[in-house]
């Protein structure tokens, strides 16, 4: 049986995609949304790789000239003209070049990851069934997505709805999960209703892992969900809802966060929504690949800007050659990293365990 990525790999191994390309598949896959499948698509086009890569060749080029001159200086009269390739005036703004190309593909990387639906936190409502859920979501979005009934389990699936601040931006995707436990305990529900049930509860702890921000809805009769909560690395706000019916203070335990919500009485949610906002406003919703693509282009920027530092003889040369390939061969290598041309086994073996059997 294929292992998971092993289709990836023998295509990157083939020279067939780089790694951004190969991260890429994950990402199609694992898409929820247009948005997120259309920048997955977009990425797997190999557009950033071949930007990359080609900024990777320039600095080849540059070092090549460079490491030319330090192996054929004995042979050159004291004299000599210097190649003008090597000079300090010519080898300057290549290196302002690259690192204004950097910058520019930094900046694409930071508006796919903030732009459309696909680059919103995903702020997930999760609580036990019919404990006021989709009142708050409907409350929160501005409009009534969510079914809101009195039988308990009435939503099944998630509903998203889109959450704006103050000024109309907005600012994250508010799910409305379905209850979790308690839905299928009941020995009068038909088995079909048990299994459709099951499979809510399933989805919505799904949800719950993939959730940025989890809201954590609670009221006198359903258990906390910590257990849930704390198996992932999200932040968490607790709130009681339906604060005009009971003593909440015997929930608020613990060192959660916890705010009353009453959409009837019409108490903490705007208290609620400012917090979300808050929270959201400081994530860092970069993915993975984009993390590791940060790294390896900060990583090549910051040898770069040492490149051109240790450039300060005289004569219109560098003050030391060998010191500047050396650093040259850093932003070279980093970039290498970002498209797999220079890629460990580490590396690939984190990128290609994200892939799932067949892939």
């Amino acid at each position: 049986m294929a292992r998971g990525g092993e289709f990836s790999l023998r295509s990157f191994l083939a020279g067939k995609i780089d790694l951004l390309q190969a991260e890429a598949v994950v990402a199609v896959i694992d898409a929820r949304t247009p948005q997120e499948l259309s920048q997955a698509l977009d990425r797997m086009a190999g557009g950033v790789g071949r930007s990359v890569e080609d900024l990777r060749e320039y600095l080849l080029d540059l070092v090549a000239d460079i490491e030319a001159a330090i192996d054929f200086a004995d042979d050159l009269a004291p004299d000599a003209v210097p190649v003008p390739e090597t000079t300090q005036d010519a080898i300057t703004p290549k290196i302002r070049h690259v690192c204004r190309q950097l910058d520019r593909v930094t900046h694409q990387l930071a508006g796919r990851d903030s732009g459309g639906q696909g680059g919103l936190p995903r702020v997930v409502l999760a609580g036990a069934p019919n404990i006021g859920k989709s009142s708050l979501f409907n409350h929160l979005v501005g409009r009534d997505a969510a079914l809101v009934e009195n039988a308990s389990g009435t939503t099944r699936d998630w509903i998203a709805g889109e959450l704006r601040d103050t000024a109309g931006i907005v600012s994250c995707l508010l799910v409305d999960l379905a209850g979790i436990g308690g839905l299928y305990e009941s020995g009068d529900w038909l088995v079909a209703e048990r299994d459709v049930s099951a499979a809510a509860d399933r989805v919505a702890r799904e949800e719950i892992q993939r959730a940025d921000v989890i809201v954590a809805c609670h009221d006198s009769d359903s258990d906390p969900l910590i257990a849930v909560v704390d198996s992932t690395t999200a932040e968490c706000i607790h709130v009681i809802t339906r604060a005009d019916r009971q003593q909440a203070e015997e929930k608020m335990t613990g060192p959660q966060e916890w705010i009353q919500t009453s959409v009837k009485a019409g108490v903490g949610v705007e208290k609620l929504r400012q917090r979300i906002l808050e929270i959201v406003s400081s994530l860092d919703r970069a993915t993975p690949a984009t993390i590791r693509l940060r790294a390896g282009l900060e990583s090549a920027r910051e040898s770069l800007v040492q490149a051109e530092k240790s450039m300060t003889g005289c004569d219109g040369l560098p003050s030391d050659e060998a010191l500047l390939a050396v650093l040259l061969r850093h932003a070279i290598d980093a970039l290498g990293e970002v498209t797999g041309a220079v890629v460990g086994t580490d590396i690939l073996d984190r990128v290609f365990s994200r892939h799932c059997i067949g892939k």
